[in-house]
This record gives structure tokens, sequence and C-alpha cells, in this order.
């Protein structure tokens, strides 16, 4: 499951520091640090939902998705995400 600092903080509210607490569970390996401020609590969790957390508005491209389910013979060893870029013209 995925949490953000916010969601950790609450949780470890009867610990003293709360930030070393989340650096205590880094180090041992409890929770996977994503980014600054998103955490991963499972160990075998599925790498497109991680993709999908880490770029927000974005999609798994193409040819990852076509290989997830089983529709290309290749084999895809990136997960690739796609997003728009919104360009402001004057």
């Amino acid at each position: 499951m995925i949490k953000t600092i916010d969601m950790l903080t609450y949780e470890y509210l009867k610990y003293s520091n709360i930030y070393n607490k989340i650096a205590y569970e880094e180090k041992n390996n409890n929770i996977i640090k994503l980014k600054r401020g998103l955490y991963e609590m499972d160990k075998d969790a599925d790498p497109i939902t991680i993709a999908n957390a880490l770029l927000s508005l974005s999609y798994i491209f193409f040819e990852t998705a076509l290989a997830y389910y089983g529709m290309i013979p290749e084999r895809v060893y990136a997960i690739k995400s796609a997003t728009f870029i919104l360009i402001e013209l004057d």
C-alpha cells in the first residue's frame, strides 16, 4: 500500500519523534521510500501501481500495457509512463 507522509505521521502519532520512526522503519526495510513524501509499505507491490504513483496524471505507455496483458509476444523490461505537457501559447 502506498502511503503519503501525512498518512504515516497520523499512524505514528504515539511516537515522540515521528520522523525518526519513519527513518528507522526505512532503515530496517519495513517501508520503502519512493520519493519525497511517498512510501510503499509492501515489498512485493505491483510495479505498475508504483509507476502510476510516482508520476501523477500519467498512464502506462502502450507497449508496457500490451505486454502486461499478454497481447504482444515481446518482453518488455521497463515500465514506461506517458503524460501530457500543457503549453500556454501567447
